[in-house]
């Protein structure tokens, strides 16, 4: 996940110096490209003398290592073993699973406020310790009211909008995560017709902190995080919540490569999170507007793909 930049620096320190470097990592867990991170090292490692592959972990057992095997098979063809003693399990998302300890890991941030407006949890913990992406912005009022339309415009960054579209279609061309991202929400938000400070005032008060020195896997809530913030860390039962492009899994890459490899290692990390259970989730049938995922909305639950599959 090293941008060029930084990668030229350390190289050429290493040359320099005239040092043996030894690389570790896992070019499955890369999932920084779309912020400016490549694939810095591949060069250095197909050149290299000697190279060791990752071919199990002592993380989880044989069940998880055989959904994280799955994955694997569809971008790269490269299996895992699980070597921990016990075999762990892998299950659909029930509604009466317990949530005590529970990690539900999200795509993204939208997913994370699409689970909070789900299933309302009483107490939940952002891994980062941050209440919420989420905040009241100068601006969302004024969007909230656009949208339902309350008025005839919306003024952002000097630009003044009158159709919905137009919004969208600005904050794709211009790479606005953040105002993307409050228009999902409050497109959602308008869906339940809840208004945004109510489920603003329902977020900041249903936040609850672990205690201190308690683990994650005996806190009383549920603990919420995207892919990217859990990266590194394990946990004893994790949810893989349903936003994630499951349909794209299932194409076996018929996308743009990069994209579709992108994809799957977010989806492969957050399977290899879990030292105990990986729970699946189902599909949703809405997908993220943005352009490049202009594909048929499909429900498919890729754990009974994965079965199919191993």
């Amino acid at each position: 996940n090293m941008p060029p930049c930084k990668a030229s620096l350390f190289w050429g320190e290493k040359q320099r110096e005239d040092k043996r470097v030894y690389l570790f990592g896992d070019c499955y867990q890369q999932l920084f490209r779309f912020r400016g991170a490549s694939d810095s090292f591949s060069k250095v490692v197909d050149e290299s003398r000697h190279k060791l592959k990752l071919t199990g972990s002592f993380r989880f057992g044989k069940n998880i290592a055989r959904y994280a095997t799955a994955i694997l098979q569809v971008s790269a063809k490269e299996t895992i073993l699980g070597l921990a003693t016990k075999t762990g399990t892998v299950s659909k998302h029930s509604e009466s699973m317990p949530t005590k300890g529970t990690v539900i890991l999200c795509r993204t941030n939208q997913g994370v406020f699409n689970y909070l407006m789900d299933y309302q949890p009483e107490t939940w913990y952002n891994l980062d310790g941050r209440q919420s992406p989420l905040k009241c912005v100068q601006w969302t009022s004024g969007l909230e009211a656009f949208l339902n339309k309350e008025a005839d415009s919306f003024v952002y960054k000097g630009e003044e909008f009158r159709a919905e579209a137009a919004i969208q279609d600005f904050a794709d061309e211009e790479g606005d995560s953040e105002l993307m991202r409050y228009l999902i929400l409050l497109r959602e938000l308008r869906k339940r017709e809840q208004s945004f400070d109510d489920f603003l005032e329902y977020v900041q008060g249903s936040f609850t902190r672990p205690k201190k020195n308690q683990a994650l896997d005996d806190y009383d809530g549920v603990v919420l995080a995207t892919v990217h913030k859990a990266k590194g860390l394990e946990f004893k039962r994790v949810v893989i919540y349903d936003d994630f492009k499951f349909h794209m899994i299932r194409s076996r890459g018929e996308v743009q490569n990069k994209i579709f490899c992108d994809e799957a290692n977010i989806l492969y990390v957050a399977t290899t999170r879990a030292r105990g259970s990986s729970i699946c989730t189902l599909k949703r049938s809405n997908a993220t507007p943005h352009s490049w995922t202009q594909t048929t909305h499909v429900d498919t639950n890729l754990f009974l793909y994965c079965k199919r599959t191993i």
